[in-house]
C-alpha cells in the first residue's frame, strides 16, 4: 500500500508498506549485496538481481534494449514490481497489482538532458501516481534533487560507486578529481543529499534546492532549462495554488511553474475593475502581503484620505511576478515570494514587466501615476 506523506510539486515523500517492511522515499537502493533494506540489488553471475520485498527479479533479461535503439522491451513483472527498460513510448500498460516500476538502464539518460526530460515524464505517466518510480544508474549528490523534482522516487548508488572507483569525489556542488578510492565518501554524500531532499520536500520547497544544485554541472543547467520549457504543463499539473513562502534567487527561478502560471494568467485573463480610472504604479516591498508593509500603509493613508479614492487602481510592479493588482496581493504567489533586492534588473525581467504593463495600460485608464 502506497501512502503519500508529503509533496513538493512532482517531488514527494511516500511510504510503501509490505507487512512490517517500509520503503520510504526518496530512497537509495544499495548495490553492494547488503542484506539490509526492503529493496536492494545483488550481483549474480555478472547479472543484477533486484530483491523487492523478498522477491528476486532479474534486471537484465530478455531483449536488452538501449534508449537509442527505438525498440521497446517487454515488461518483466513479479512480486508487485515491474522492470521496464528504456526507451518508453508512454503507452505501456502496467498491471493493476504492480506497486513499483523499475528502470534498469537509466544511466543512458545521464548525459542527454532532452531525452531525460522526455523519458522521465513518460515514465511517470506510465507509472501513474499510485506507484513508486525507480530509475537506476542516474543519481549523484549534485543531480538527485532535480530528478526527485521531476518525479523519480527511488534511486541507487551505482553511479557514485563507479565515480569513486575512478578517484572522483561526487559532491552536491559537483565532481572533484581526487586520489584513491572515494566510494565511501560518495555514498555518504548521496545519503546526506537524500535526507536534504526529504527535508525540502516536506517543507514544500524542493524547487529552491533544485535551483541551488542545478548550477553544479552543465548537464544539470540544461536539464532544468529544458524541463521548465518543455515540461511546464507536467509541472503545473502538480503545482499547488496555495503554498508556503519561497525564494527566487536565480534567473531560472523566474520560470518556476507557479510564477510562470501567474504571469500567463494575468496576461491572458486579468481585466481591470471597470470603475478604476487612475492607474497608480507602486514598488513592491520586502514584507508580504505588500499592504502590511510600512511603505504601503503610507501609500494607503495618502490614497484613502483623498477624494475619489475608489477611482485609483493600485498595481505593484515587481519581479518575478511582473505586476500585482492590489486586490491580489493577499493571494498566492504574490503573498509568498522572496527575492534578492539589488536595484539591478535583468533583460528577461524588464521584458515581461514591460509587456504586462503594456497589456494593462491598453485596457484604458484616464491617468497614470508612476511612483516607482
Amino acid at each position: 500500500m502506497l501512502d503519500v506523506i508529503g509533496r513538493s510539486q512532482r517531488g514527494r515523500i511516500c511510504e510503501l508498506k509490505r507487512g512490517d517492511s517500509v520503503l520510504r522515499t526518496p530512497y537509495i537502493i544499495q548495490s553492494d549485496g547488503c542484506a539490509c533494506g526492503p529493496v536492494r540489488i545483488e550481483t549474480e553471475g555478472g547479472s543484477r538481481i533486484l530483491n523487492f520485498f523478498g522477491t528476486d527479479i532479474p534486471l537484465e533479461s530478455g531483449l536488452l534494449t538501449s534508449m537509442y535503439s527505438g525498440i521497446s522491451a517487454d515488461l518483466v513483472c513479479a512480486g508487485g514490481c515491474c522492470v521496464l527498460r528504456l526507451p518508453v513510448t508512454g503507452e505501456e500498460v502496467i498491471p493493476d497489482d504492480a506497486e513499483a516500476v523499475v528502470v534498469p538502464n537509466g544511466f543512458e539518460l545521464k548525459d542527454d538532458s532532452r531525452k531525460a526530460v522526455d523519458q522521465i515524464m513518460k515514465l511517470r505517466a506510465v507509472a501513474g501516481h499510485n506507484r513508486v518510480l525507480c530509475v537506476l544508474g542516474l543519481a549523484e549528490p549534485s543531480t538527485m534533487a532535480i530528478y526527485a523534482y521531476m518525479g523519480v522516487d527511488v534511486f541507487d548508488d551505482t553511479l557514485v560507486r563507479a565515480l569513486g572507483m575512478n578517484s572522483v569525489r561526487s559532491l552536491p556542488e559537483g565532481r572533484v578529481a581526487s586520489s584513491g578510492n572515494t566510494t565511501v565518501e560518495n555514498i555518504r554524500n548521496l545519503a546526506e543529499e537524500c535526507g536534504k531532499i526529504a527535508t525540502f520536500t516536506s517543507a514544500e520547497r524542493l524547487r529552491e534546492l533544485v535551483d541551488q544544485r542545478a548550477t553544479a554541472m552543465p548537464q544539470s543547467v540544461a536539464l532544468l532549462r529544458i524541463f521548465d520549457r518543455e515540461g511546464f504543463a507536467y509541472q503545473e499539473e502538480a503545482c499547488s495554488t496555495v503554498g508556503c513562502r519561497f525564494c527566487c534567487n536565480t534567473t531560472q527561478s523566474l520560470k518556476r511553474p507557479e510564477v510562470l502560471r501567474y504571469r500567463e494568467r494575468i496576461s491572458q485573463t486579468y481585466e481591470r475593475p471597470p470603475h478604476k480610472r487612475v492607474l497608480l504604479l507602486l514598488p513592491c516591498s520586502a514584507k508580504k502581503p505588500y499592504h502590511t508593509s510600512k511603505t504601503h500603509k503610507a501609500f494607503a493613508s495618502a490614497i484613502h484620505t483623498a477624494q475619489h479614492d475608489t477611482l485609483v487602481h493600485e498595481v505593484i510592479v515587481t519581479s518575478p511576478l511582473g505586476i500585482v493588482p492590489r486586490e491580489l496581493d493577499v493571494l498566492f504567489p504574490a503573498n509568498s515570494y522572496d527575492l534578492p533586492v539589488t536595484g539591478e534588473w535583468k533583460c528577461v525581467e524588464r521584458n515581461f514587466i514591460r509587456t504586462m504593463l503594456a497589456q494593462l495600460i491598453a485596457q484604458g485608464y484616464e491617468k497614470i501615476v508612476c511612483h516607482l
